[in-house]
């Protein structure tokens, strides 16, 4: 992402938001994002948390400490909208 916003110009705000995401999920998972499904054999919550046009799915260990990201999408009005990053 980093790479082909770097192309497009925007490094700095994609950067910016990928750190302030990061941050959300390192400090305080479970209070920023929406709670979306509850895995309950595997003992996580799934969350949706959206930021500077990204939605941002993850999910948090019930008991340890660790989260799981499992999709990061750029919504409209980001630079990065519409790109495909999957391989």
């Amino acid at each position: 992402m980093v790479e082909r916003a770097t192309q497009l110009g925007a490094r700095d705000e994609i950067v910016r938001a990928l750190t302030e995401i990061t941050a959300f999920l390192v400090q305080s998972p479970r209070s920023w994002g929406d709670p979306i499904r509850n895995f309950r054999h595997a003992r996580t919550v799934q969350y949706r948390g959206q930021h500077k046009d990204f939605r941002c799915t993850y999910s948090v260990h019930d008991r340890i400490p660790i989260v799981f990201m499992t999709e990061l999408t750029p919504l409209e009005g980001n630079p990065l909208y519409g790109e495909k990053f999957d391989g």
